[in-house]
């Protein structure tokens, strides 16, 4: 196994760690804002870890660059807007759950972490107002407020995801990725 596929391999894994504990630190809700500092780790590790496997299927190039772009841009406008954040985050999501997809026929794990897409589908629904109340974000944290339940829902199937996308890609091997 050469140093790029371990070094892919390793920060994918890690990625999706730091992304279960944004997703933990969100949830807790007194410490969602700490998620500021983690949030950027874990869209570099994840899109940096894609790329690095991009020589095995150009959906991992996609995914990597998509990652990068659009959850850099989802940490640089913040909790200003809302509904412009969780487009960008539903957006780079649909394409890591592709990969999760695709990815599946190498490591069979991958399969399981495709169920962001319960999240993904959650997160389109407010997005298309069908679930409205999100319009209020940012909740004023010094007030007592708390997420609307479907927020706890998404965030606690992306940490499942996130800890099953960890030991996939750990999983990866060699010889399974060369015969995609």
């Amino acid at each position: 196994m050469d140093i790029k596929m371990r070094l892919g391999k390793i920060l994918l894994s890690l990625g999706f760690i730091i992304s279960f504990l944004t997703n933990l630190l969100i949830a807790t809700y007194i410490f969602a804002l700490l998620a500021l500092y983690t949030y950027g780790a874990t869209v570099s590790l994840r899109g940096l870890g894609w790329l690095l496997l991009r020589r095995f299927t150009k959906v991992n190039i996609l995914t990597g660059i998509v990652v990068l772009i659009l959850g850099w841009a989802f940490l640089l406008l913040g909790l200003s807007t809302g509904r412009a954040i969780l487009t960008l985050w539903v957006l780079y999501s649909l394409v890591e759950a592709y990969s999760y997809i695709k990815m599946s026929r190498v490591e069979k794990l991958y399969r399981y972490a495709a169920i962001s897409i319960v999240s993904i589908f959650i997160g389109l629904m407010i997005i298309i107002g069908e679930m409205g109340w999100l319009s209020g974000l940012p909740v004023d944290l010094d007030n007592g407020d708390t997420y609307p339940i479907p927020i706890y829902i998404m965030l606690f199937i992306n940490m499942a995801s996130a800890i099953i996308a960890s030991i996939a890609s750990i999983n990866i091997d060699k010889a399974s990725l060369e015969a995609l």
